[in-house]
């Protein structure tokens, strides 16, 4: 199996294409072509997730027993099992797509490169085509991504799957909690634009990036704008700062 520094490889592909020598903004090592010659047009690494120490977050279904044993520290609670990427836990970044067939939500923290050590896997592979086989997992990676939406073809159970050792946390999904520490949607967001940057193809990658922005605040937020500067056009200081905080609080929502 292809191993950390073989995925921090394709990283330099990802950045610079496939015939390019330029070092610009990749590691500071070789780049041989290991893990550039396997990956396909169709296929991408998120650059962010090669960082040791960074973590995810996403949405995961699970049987309400056995969500209850996840959130309580269980870690048997996780079982890799087969579909179309491979093996491994399955995950979505849609609460709606991972709480279907009558499952508990759950919320899952993972690190795609480790915490701490080296867990012998690096990065999240991804692809707009299904990978049953798990290639993936032989590549060395710590999970698969199959954006919604690129593909007309997903497994129904998620559509990023990852190894069940690289979990380390799962706390059970409630929005409506009075405790913020139970609601990790913002968190989940921002896995997704983590991941975005990792999609193959620029026009796809821009178009799944436009589909996590919330227009309705940018549009809020653009209006508060305007709003500010016809206040401070009347003199209306005090107002315009109001206006401002509302603006600022809307556009911060939208991304």
């Amino acid at each position: 199996a292809l191993h950390a520094q073989q995925a921090l490889r394709g990283l330099q592909w990802h950045k610079d294409g496939p015939g390019s020598s330029s070092s610009t903004g990749a590691p500071a090592q070789e780049q041989p072509r290991g893990l550039v010659q396997r990956l396909r047009r169709s296929e991408g690494v998120a650059p962010d997730t090669l960082e040791r120490g960074l973590k995810l977050y996403a949405f995961c279904g699970l049987p309400p027993e056995e969500a209850r044993r996840a959130a309580k520290g269980k870690g048997d609670a996780f079982q890799e099992v087969d579909g179309l990427l491979g093996r491994g836990v399955y995950c979505s970044l849609s609460a709606e797509v991972a709480s279907g067939q009558e499952r508990e939500l759950l919320v899952v923290r993972f690190f795609p490169a480790g915490e701490d050590e080296d867990p012998g896997y690096c990065g999240i592979k991804v692809t707009a085509e299904p990978d049953p086989s798990g290639l993936w997992q032989e590549e060395g990676f710590a999970g698969c991504w199959q954006p919604l939406g690129l593909s007309t073809i997903r497994d129904p159970r998620g559509e990023l799957c990852i190894r069940a050792s690289a979990i380390t946390k799962a706390t059970l999904h409630n929005p409506d909690s009075w405790l913020g520490s139970t609601d990790r949607s913002v968190e989940v967001r921002k896995t997704s634009r983590r991941l975005a940057a990792g999609i193959p193809g620029t026009l796809q990658r821009w178009k799944f990036q436009a589909g996590l922005v919330r227009w309705t605040s940018v549009g809020f937020a653009l209006t508060s704008m305007l709003l500010a500067l016809e206040l401070i056009w009347l003199g209306c200081y005090g107002s315009a700062c109001g206006a401002l905080c509302v603006a600022f609080i809307f556009g911060v929502s939208g991304f």
